[in-house]
């Protein structure tokens, strides 16, 4: 909390660190609770598949992983090392596991996709109306929505509509910064060109051009291993994501 700005009464201050929802420790969400009981905790979920070869390459960028690494290969022994470790493990037990044993390099890259656990984990101390749930694949295909329901949750005024985002050069949207500017002697609303986060800094595995794509079968095995723990999400959250 010594690290936060001062805030005054009317204003909302935000802190994001994404390895609080599935590293760290597993007392996280105890000890944000001490500190900020009303806290409003927003969860981007991505397709964990997807989440898997972002992370792979993502490693290898931070020189965790040997950059000649071959992603098909590598997932591999770790797929049926993860298999084996939860194979007829309750709940409760699995939780332990992914923290004691799969948190680390390189197994979090299968742990982390385990949404089921980590949103279960928060949701033994937070309430669900503390949480809001994005799904990360209609935050790249429709930012202007989540933004608009984002703001309704957190209650604060609706100043990023939908029409203030944009299709970019690369493919992806880009937001159009509302700005007030002196318009013919008045004081309007304007929007400026297209802001746009340069295509190195995301979607490095959307273009296909990471260099290191996975293969149709990792692809299939993948989803076949993620399938049982998806269906457990939807059914705790009572909601679906646009996953394959």
């Amino acid at each position: 909390m010594d690290q936060m700005p001062e805030a005054a009464q009317y204003h909302k201050v935000a802190e994001k660190t994404p390895s609080y929802f599935n590293f760290v420790s597993n007392d996280v969400p105890e000890r944000v609770k001490s500190v900020v009981p009303n806290a409003l905790l927003v969860v981007i979920l991505c397709d964990p598949v997807n989440r898997t070869y972002s992370d792979f390459v993502h490693e290898i960028i931070m020189n965790s992983v040997p950059e000649g690494s071959d992603f098909d290969s590598y997932i591999a022994g770790i797929l049926n090392e993860t298999k084996k470790l939860l194979e007829a493990q309750d709940d409760d037990d699995v939780i332990d596991i992914i923290f004691q044993s799969l948190s680390g390099n390189p197994k979090h890259m299968l742990s982390t996709g385990l949404y089921y656990y980590h949103v279960r984990r928060w949701l033994r101390v937070f309430d669900r109306k503390q949480m809001f749930f994005i799904d990360g694949e209609e935050l790249v295909t429709d930012p202007g929505k989540v933004f608009e329901e984002l703001q309704d949750f957190m209650g604060v005024p609706k100043l990023l509509l939908k029409e203030d985002f944009g299709k970019g050069p690369h493919g992806f949207y880009c937001l159009r910064p509302p700005k007030v500017a002196n318009v013919d002697g008045s004081r309007t609303v304007v929007n400026e060109k297209l802001d746009c986060l340069p295509q190195r800094a995301k979607g490095r595995t959307r273009f296909g051009n990471s260099g290191h794509e996975p293969s149709a079968k990792t692809i299939t095995q993948l989803r076949q291993f993620f399938q049982p723990y998806n269906g457990k999400l939807y059914k705790l959250l009572e909601r679906r994501f646009d996953w394959q």
